[in-house]
């Protein structure tokens, strides 16, 4: 499974003032060093913030994993409250121009959280697997912080103390997002969790340039989170194509069609593809991730790239710099939500 060459892992890490294997600096902070993406143990703990995170940008190594007779665990941490397809009122309400509009926010929930156990479920993850939050404690959609995330972790890690934690990465602008990878990444720097425990995810919006959707102004908060929070170094790319998992394209499909309303395998509601038609159809075209470890290089701020380091890998029809590719168009960011007011967390 793993394909990081080693003497390229090694010359990057070099190139970022990090030594495989050890210790190094990466802008001054000294981290545990794993190049490239340890391999998983037994036990897996994938921790996913939204429903149609698992498949977008998790969905080829849950299948993977599991087919490889792995214990593999997922944590959905928020309520699901907070996509831009259902503004809530002060009743709790959906207000949307959509077919969500009128109904309440619970029911929304309990339909957002039924298409998530399809989508697992057609990854291979038994419902007794699926932990919908810690102890039941679901942050709010949007509003996840650093804080909560440690708890979270730290929590799993103690009850599964040998599992891989496996989050979205660092880099990512989303609250929900990027504050699990900022934990993950701190747990490992202060020892907590080893670092060959912990594995990340980058969002396919971040390497796939391409999307019709795709705002200049993401483009440049991501570029900026880049500069500032330091890129990881070794990534690899997981795709259904590399021979190594023969179902892993059907079952994508199958996890793709639970958040389709008119699909065989979608429960009727459709929330999912109504929030993100485009990564969908994309991941259901071209199923592939990208995982990388916690080393670290960093670009300086001045020196940013303009364009993502990972169009070249992208099977797309446009991107952003690469020749021969037609420049891709823009549109508008989604709206986000208030969310809901937070509640004292659960003593384990």
């Amino acid at each position: 499974m793993r394909r990081i060459l080693a003497a390229a892992a090694v010359t990057i890490a070099a190139a970022a003032g990090v030594v495989a294997g050890g210790t190094g600096t990466a802008g001054g902070t000294t981290v545990p060093v794993v190049v490239g993406v340890p391999t998983p143990h037994h036990q897996i703990i994938v921790f996913i913030p939204h429903a149609d995170d698992d498949v977008l940008s998790m969905g080829v190594f849950i299948h993977r994993e599991v087919q490889a007779g792995h214990d593999v665990r997922v944590v959905y941490y928020t309520d699901g409250a907070g996509t831009g397809i259902c503004s809530v009122d002060v009743n709790g309400i959906c207000e949307a121009n959509n077919q969500f509009h009128g109904i309440s926010v619970n029911q929304f929930i309990a339909d957002r959280d039924s298409e998530l156990q399809h989508s697992l479920g057609a990854l291979g993850v038994p419902l007794d697997h699926i932990d919908y939050g810690t102890y039941g404690y679901r942050f709010r959609d949007g509003r996840t912080t650093v804080a909560d995330a440690t708890w979270m972790l730290q929590t799993y890690h103690a009850d599964y103390p040998d599992a891989t934690l496996l989050t979205m990465s660092w880099i990512d602008g989303h609250p929900d997002h990027g504050a699990a990878g900022r934990a993950l990444r701190a747990l490992v720097q202060d020892g907590t969790i080893p670092a060959d425990e912990a594995i990340f995810s980058i969002a396919r919006w971040y390497w796939a340039y391409d999307y019709p959707q795709r705002s200049p102004g993401l483009k440049q908060l991501s570029e900026r989170l880049r500069a500032s929070m330091g890129f990881p170094l070794a990534p690899e790319m997981l795709r259904c194509d590399d021979g190594q998992d023969p179902t892993c394209a059907a079952a994508i499909h199958n996890a793709v069609g639970s958040y389709h309303s008119a699909s065989d395998e979608g429960d009727g509601y459709g929330i999912g593809y109504s929030s993100v038609p485009v990564y969908l159809d994309e991941t259901d075209r071209d199923p592939a991730i990208i995982l990388h470890g916690v080393a670290a290089g960093r670009y300086p701020a001045r020196t940013a790239p303009s364009c993502s380091p990972w169009a070249t890998l992208s099977r797309s029809r446009c991107g952003c710099g690469v020749p021969g590719w037609t420049p891709c168009a823009g549109g508008a960011a989604p709206p986000r939500t208030a969310g809901w007011p937070t509640t004292s967390r659960p003593t384990p």
